[in-house]
């Protein structure tokens, strides 16, 4: 499974590389996303808060370049690992990577990866680092400010502190999104996956069911 999950991870590594010219540049604050397949325009940001569950987070996203932004999240989890069971407090911070792999015809596509590290407050503290990585599928909505779509999500966790440790703590979730845009610089929106949660300790594994279910709202800067 893992040698699979890596081959995956290679391929769309090179698809990022060997296609560059496939995200345009774009100026202003019209053309953005949080939740959707559009990275920011080059120098402009944008701030952004997530409520629901598992999580509340609160995130800043600067554009590098044209199909590339970087940001920085905090996450307040209250929600272990997506599930509603043995749930306790915890925090995250992240460094969420995104690349616009193509905005041409029907759909545009962004590749996503989310390394950082979280911890939740059990007796004794579980503390890990976390790498997800995913698939925004976008389907335009011509001329209008409503951005469609569905996201493909691998999580994984690996926690190296606590009872039953180390354990990986990993699984796909899809689900659809929609991001709509008041305006050239507020959004709102809703995000959702759903699926299987796989946790694997030293003894055996337990699998269980994961969603994400969020309200956004973004401010372009």
């Amino acid at each position: 499974m893992f040698k699979r999950i890596g081959i995956v991870v290679l391929g769309v590594a090179a698809l990022v590389s060997a296609q560059p010219a496939a995200a345009q540049p774009r100026q202003g604050g019209g053309n953005w996303s949080i939740l959707g397949a559009e990275t920011l325009a080059p120098g402009t940001d944008a701030v952004h808060g997530e409520f629901g569950w598992p999580d509340v987070s609160f995130g800043y996203t600067h554009g590098i370049s044209p199909g590339f932004d970087i940001g920085a999240k905090m996450s307040l989890v209250y929600g272990f690992e997506n599930t509603t069971v043995n749930s306790e407090f915890g925090m995250a911070f992240a460094i969420p990577l995104r690349w616009s792999l193509a905005r041409q015809g029907s759909a545009h596509l962004l590749f996503h990866v989310d390394p950082g590290f979280r911890f939740y407050t059990y007796d004794p503290v579980l503390f890990g680092f976390q790498f997800p990585f995913g698939l925004n599928l976008e389907f335009p909505v011509q001329n209008a400010p409503l951005k469609l779509g569905v996201g493909i999500d691998f999580n994984a966790s690996l926690f190296v502190t606590g009872n039953a440790t180390p354990a990986f703590v990993f699984g796909p979730l899809v689900g659809p999104y929609l991001e709509y845009h008041i305006d050239r610089n507020l959004a709102v929106g809703i995000d959702t996956r759903f699926g299987p949660i796989i946790e694997a300790f030293d003894g055996g594994t337990d699998t269980r069911f994961g969603f994400r279910t969020q309200m956004l709202l973004a401010y372009h800067l």
